[in-house]
């Protein structure tokens, strides 16, 4: 007789003790150009890692990677490392068509509410996410709420897609959804996050609309975004 044993993996969240925190707030961005204003708040050490204080917290910022894939591992090394109470990812964003019109005084904020996986064989009904996958997680609201009124941002859902889209015909579909736009790597910091029990936000600027044209804006527009969501970043951060 063969004896068949059935069990059940369960995930167990890590809480990590205050005393062994190396720095309260954790900021990652997924590429070193995001880093905008933090660059001149903060000081670089040997592992290229910036530290320092802002409104009397000890504060940690690093580079963890461009992609879903990419930022979820160098995110869960970053917290590893740094052992925070809370983490915000500071980043861009594409808008999706008819969604507002760009502004004229400045670079629209988002704080997302969620952060959606988005495919387009799923959104054409011509795939499907398995049940057990992780697609969607909300942002913690007690962090997000004062970030949002602090820097003027927008609440909406935000997707994340393995790839930028480029095709207009399929970013107007993808609009038909819920999500004000789209990003590459909010799913995967939020997974990381939630593994180890660490609060997490988001505060992401708009460089462009999504489409043919999007790499072209977003080239021009990048860097305005970096400046804006970290000078708003540093506001929240010196509250305390």
């Amino acid at each position: 007789m063969t004896a068949v044993c059935r069990f059940r993996v369960r995930e167990v969240a890590v809480i990590v003790p205050p005393m062994d925190r190396a720095a309260d707030t954790l900021v990652v961005v997924a590429h070193e150009l995001e880093l905008g204003g933090l660059r001149a708040a903060l000081q670089a050490d040997e592992g290229g890692c910036l530290r320092g204080e802002i409104g009397g917290r000890r504060v940690r910022a690093e580079a963890v990677g461009v992609g879903l894939a990419a930022a979820a591992v160098g995110t869960a090394s970053a917290l590893t490392a740094a052992r925070p109470a809370h983490l915000l990812l500071l980043g861009s964003y594409g808008r999706y068509p008819g969604r507002g019109a760009p502004q004229s005084d400045g670079v629209e904020l988002l704080v997302p509410t969620v952060v959606r996986a988005l495919d387009p064989g799923v959104a054409a009904g011509e795939a499907a996410f398995p049940e057990p996958m992780p697609v969607e997680r909300a942002t913690d609201e007690s962090l997000s709420e004062p970030l949002a009124a602090a820097s003027g941002a927008l609440r909406a859902a935000l997707g994340v897609t393995a790839a930028i889209t480029t095709d207009d015909g399929l970013a107007f579909r993808l609009a038909a959804g819920e999500c004000h736009g789209e990003n590459l790597e909010a799913l995967g910091v939020a997974l990381a996050c939630e593994r180890v029990a660490v609060p997490f936000t988001a505060l992401l600027g708009c460089t462009n609309e999504v489409g043919s044209r999007g790499r072209e804006q977003w080239r021009r527009n990048h860097a305005a975004a970096a400046e804006a969501t970290s000078a708003a970043a540093l506001a929240w951060l010196e509250t305390g």
